[in-house]
């Protein structure tokens, strides 16, 4: 099966500052100053075309990168196995270049190159939830880390609509008008 979709993304991403802040709940640590808080969270939502293939129990969603999302002139690649839907492979070419694994509980270091200079990134994935197949969605939560120097906390989102009814419905309501 191969099919055009409409990717809508969603990421919130949050400097991380303190150990001992939870930033999704809101909460932080008694006695902490104000200047320990995270700063306001960094949020890109966007829509793009993208590629949905499945064969074989393989499953791959692809899509260009934009100027908004800081990544222009570089593919994304999605790749998972619908048995072990909880893992996914996120493959980006072009002007940047890194191979990410999220998978709950790991911890994996890549190499993150760029046209300025390459960097070693660790990435901790606290949750996966993956229905792209079934409800066209998936969550991920992850911290990453700087060799050592800035963490981030991202919550991505990332939702699939069949390109062609939408397209479709979208003709319909204008004749209707």
């Amino acid at each position: 099966m191969e099919k055009k979709i409409i990717l809508r993304l969603r990421s919130r991403r949050v400097e991380i500052n303190n150990d001992r802040i939870d930033i999704f709940a809101g909460s932080f640590t008694p006695g902490r100053s104000a200047s320990d808080m995270p700063d306001k969270p960094d949020i890109i939502e966007l829509m793009t075309e993208g590629l949905l293939r499945a064969e074989g129990g393989r499953c791959e969603l692809s899509y260009d990168e934009s100027e908004l999302s800081g990544l222009e002139g570089s593919k994304t690649l999605l790749v998972f196995d619908e048995a072990l839907p909880d893992t996914l492979t996120m493959i980006r070419s072009g002007a940047i270049k890194v191979t990410m694994v999220f998978c709950p509980g790991l911890r994996h270091v890549c190499r993150y190159d760029n046209p300025q200079i390459p960097f070693e990134l660790t990435l901790m994935t606290h949750s996966l939830k993956n229905t792209l197949l079934s409800d066209g969605r998936l969550e991920i939560d992850y911290t990453t880390e700087l060799a050592g120097v800035g963490r981030a906390r991202t919550r991505l989102t990332a939702v699939i609509h069949d390109a062609v009814p939408t397209v479709k419905k979208y003709i319909m309501a204008k004749q209707n008008c």
